[in-house]
C-alpha cells in the first residue's frame, strides 16, 4: 500500500467516524432532554453517577462540530477540579468520533476554528477574570453547590460574556444538592425562586449505565457514606435535600428555615452589641451589630455587617465602628430607643494598641476587649443558639454563607479533637464569637413590656382578690 493510499485510507475511516457523531445515540433519554432543551438558561440537579458529566461533554463537543468559530466553556471550582471531571471523557469522545481536536493546556482547538476553555472559579475575583471579556456560545458549570460566589459569578460575568456577535449563547449549571438546603443561589434556582432557569433532575436510577446493577450499587454507596439514613448519603445519591448531622465536618449547624428571616421586629426598645475583628497580617477587617429587642424578646438579631475589602487604617476602622455604634439613626428597626451595650474588640497581637488608639481623642469609641476565651467554647454557645432558633441571621447575609462553610480540620477530627481548619476562612465569625458573651445575658433580662390591662382584665382581677381575701379569712389566714 502507498503512502497516498494509507492517509486516503485514514481519511475515510475518519470521516466515517465523525459521521457517526450523534447525541440522540449517545445520551439517555433524561440526557436527550436536557440537551435538547432550547431554554437559555438551564439546571441539571442531578445525584452522584446520573451522567450529568457525560452529557455536558457531548454538548460542549456537539457545538464545537456544529458551528465554526464557535466559543464554549466547562468550568468547576477549580480548573484542577475541572480537569479532573470531564478532561477524560472529552478525549474519549474526540478519538472514538475522530473529532479532530488539539490541545494547548486546558484549552481544546478544532478544525473548525472552534475552542473549548476548561477553567476554575476557586475565589470570587478568579469568577470574574475568566469570564469578563469574552464571549461565549456555550457555558457549563459543575458542582456548582460548591460556589459560594455562584450569584456574581452569573450574573456580572457569564451572562454579559454569552452575547457574542450578536446572538445569544446558553449557560448550563450542574451539581447535587447542596450541604445546607435552601442556602445560597444554587440552592435557590434548583427550589424556582428565579424562574427564567428551566430545571432538570436525574439520580443514578435514571443512568442505563447502572440498569440491573443499580440497587447494589445504591447499596454500596450507603454502606460507604454511613448507612442509608446518612444524609451525605441521601444527599449525594437519591437528590434529597436534608440538613448535615454531627459527622459531616461543619463547625456550625445554621439552618435558614430556622435562623433566616427578612426583616428585624420593627419598634421596642433595643440594645445592640458591636463585634470588631481586626484579623491578622492576611486577614480584614470585619464588623458585626447584633441586636435583642423587647419587642421580641429571647431573640438576637445579625441587624448589621461590614467586611472591609481590604486592610483599614485606623481613620477609616474608627469611621467604620462609629457609624455601627450610631444605629440608632437607622430607620430599619423604627426603635422607641437603641442602647449601645458595649463594642467589643479583639485586642490579641496589636489589637490592645489599636483599641488604646480607638479610646483616645480624636475617636473615644469606647470599644472594650472581648472576651474571647476559647474557639471551641465560643463556637459551642453560638452552636447551641442557632439549634435553639434563638440567633437570627438572614440567609442572604455573607455571616450566614461563612457559617455554612466553616469546618473543623479533618485531619484533626481524625485524632478525636477540634479545631478549625485554615480553608475556608471567615473574617465575620470571630467578631460573632467576640459579641455573644455579652448579647446571651441579654436573652434572659430583656422580656417584653408589661401591656396595659384593659377595663374588664382590671375588674377581672380585683374580683379574683377579693375571692382570695374571703376564702383566707375562712381559713384563718391573716392579711396585713
Amino acid at each position: 500500500m502507498t503512502l497516498s493510499a494509507f492517509v486516503r485510507g485514514l481519511e475515510t475511516r475518519q470521516g466515517e467516524a465523525r459521521a457517526g457523531w450523534d447525541p440522540a445515540r449517545l445520551l439517555s433519554p433524561w440526557q436527550l432532554r436536557l440537551f435538547r432543551d432550547p431554554a437559555e438558561l438551564r439546571i441539571a440537579d442531578a445525584g452522584r453517577r446520573a451522567g450529568k458529566t457525560t452529557e455536558f461533554g457531548v454538548e460542549l463537543l456537539d457545538v464545537c462540530q456544529r458551528k465554526r468559530n464557535a466559543r464554549a466553556a466547562f468550568f468547576a471550582k477549580s480548573e484542577v477540579d475541572a480537569r479532573d471531571l470531564i478532561w477524560q471523557d472529552l478525549w474519549a469522545l474526540i478519538d472514538e468520533y475522530q473529532l479532530g481536536a488539539t490541545s494547548r493546556g486546558s484549552m481544546l482547538h478544532f478544525p473548525n476554528g472552534s475552542s473549548l476553555r476548561i477553567t476554575g472559579a476557586k475565589d470570587p475575583g478568579e469568577a470574574q477574570r475568566r469570564f469578563r471579556g469574552r464571549g461565549y456560545d456555550l457555558v457549563v458549570g459543575d458542582e456548582c453547590q460548591l460556589l459560594p460566589w455562584l450569584k456574581d459569578m452569573v450574573q456580572k460575568a457569564i451572562r454579559p460574556a454569552l452575547l457574542r456577535g450578536g446572538r445569544r449563547g446558553r449557560l448550563l449549571l450542574g451539581g447535587t444538592p447542596g450541604e445546607i438546603p435552601g442556602m445560597g443561589y444554587w440552592e435557590e434556582i434548583c427550589a424556582g425562586q428565579h424562574g427564567e432557569w428551566s430545571p432538570h433532575t436525574a439520580t443514578i436510577r435514571d443512568n442505563p449505565v447502572f440498569a440491573g446493577i443499580v440497587e447494589a450499587e445504591l447499596a454500596k454507596a450507603a454502606r460507604e457514606l454511613g448507612g442509608p439514613l446518612s444524609p451525605v448519603y441521601r444527599r449525594e445519591y437519591l437528590r434529597e435535600r436534608v440538613m448535615p448531622d454531627e459527622t459531616s465536618g461543619l463547625v456550625y449547624r445554621y439552618n435558614p428555615a430556622l435562623n433566616g428571616f427578612a426583616g428585624p421586629p420593627r419598634g421596642g426598645r433595643w440594645w445592640i452589641v458591636v463585634g470588631v475583628d481586626l484579623g491578622s497580617r492576611h486577614d480584614t477587617n470585619g464588623i458585626v451589630v447584633i441586636g435583642v429587642t423587647d419587642a421580641a424578646p429571647g431573640k438576637a438579631w445579625l441587624l448589621d455587617e461590614y467586611l472591609a475589602p481590604l486592610r483599614m487604617p485606623l481613620p477609616e476602622l474608627a469611621r467604620q465602628i462609629r457609624a455601627r455604634q450610631r444605629f440608632r439613626l437607622a430607620p430599619v428597626i423604627e426603635a422607641e430607643a437603641v442602647v449601645l451595650e458595649a463594642t467589643v474588640i479583639d485586642e490579641g497581637g496589636l489589637g490592645g494598641m489599636i483599641a488604646d488608639d480607638l479610646n483616645r481623642p480624636p475617636y473615644e469609641l469606647g470599644v472594650m476587649a472581648a472576651n474571647k476565651g476559647h474557639v471551641l467554647a465560643g463556637s459551642d454557645a453560638i452552636n447551641g443558639a442557632l439549634l435553639g432558633g434563638t440567633l437570627m441571621i438572614p440567609a442572604e447575609s455573607q455571616l450566614a454563607q461563612d457559617l455554612t462553610m466553616l469546618r473543623w480540620d479533618p485531619e484533626e477530627l481524625e485524632r478525636g479533637k477540634r479545631k478549625l481548619a485554615k480553608v475556608p476562612h471567615s473574617d465575620l465569625e470571630p467578631p460573632l464569637r467576640y459579641v455573644w458573651p455579652v448579647v446571651a445575658p441579654l436573652l434572659v433580662s430583656i422580656r417584653a413590656p408589661a401591656r396595659p390591662l384593659t377595663e374588664q382584665e382590671q375588674e377581672d382581677r380585683e374580683v379574683a382578690g377579693k375571692r382570695r381575701l374571703r376564702s383566707g379569712s375562712q381559713k384563718g389566714w391573716k392579711s396585713y
